[in-house]
This record gives structure tokens, C-alpha cells and sequence, in this order.
């Protein structure tokens, strides 16, 4: 017997957020069948990496209760947007692939 298929499977959502507000409801689009691509750049990850973990942030990006909780069940590309090889990686993704939707909880203008 096998599983029946989930609500969001077969769509796939790239994810420019950071924080709370943006990462949770992408992880619970995953949580139901939704492939999740979490974006992120060189110059600014997502600060949640470094929440509530003492020591060294280059030693705990992947070890941040509150990062780990939000972006369960996604994919992630680290990219550096700042060079023009960078953000053509994301365009070349962007051309190859069907995108349903697109979140983005960064201010206009930052990278």
C-alpha cells in the first residue's frame, strides 16, 4: 500500500527569506510535499544560523534549534550574489527549472 501523495507535491518554491516570518510558512509548504529551495548569500545567511549557540558562528551554522526548526525539509544554495558568477548560477536555476512561487522577506535593496 503506498501513501497517498501530498498536498503541495510537484511544486517547487524558491526561498529568499530569513529569520521567522518568511522561513516557517516555507517550511510547512515542505512539510506538505512542497520541494523548498532556501537561498541564501555569502554576505548575509539567514541570522538564525547563529541564534541561541555559544561560540565561534563559523563553527554553529548548522546547529541553531531555531534555524534547524524553520528550515526543516528544505533544499539550500549558498551563493556569492555580489559576483556576477554568483547571481548567474541563480538566473541559470531560475531558466532550467519551473518555479510555482518565489518568497522573499528581505528589505528592497539588501543582499
Amino acid at each position: 500500500m503506498s501513501a497517498a501523495p501530498l498536498p503541495l507535491q510537484g511544486i517547487r518554491i524558491v526561498d529568499f527569506t530569513a529569520y521567522w516570518a518568511g522561513p516557517l510558512p516555507t517550511a510547512m509548504m515542505a512539510d506538505l510535499g512542497a520541494e523548498v529551495i532556501k537561498v541564501e548569500s555569502i554576505q548575509r545567511p539567514d541570522q538564525f544560523r547563529i541564534v541561541a549557540i555559544p561560540g565561534d558562528p563559523a563553527k554553529v551554522f548548522e546547529l541553531s534549534p531555531p534555524f534547524n526548526a524553520t528550515n526543516r525539509n528544505k533544499l539550500g544554495l549558498t551563493l556569492d550574489l555580489a559576483r556576477p558568477d554568483g547571481a548567474h548560477s541563480l538566473g541559470t536555476r531560475g531558466k532550467t527549472c519551473k518555479t510555482e512561487t518565489c518568497r522573499d522577506s528581505q528589505p528592497k535593496g539588501s543582499s
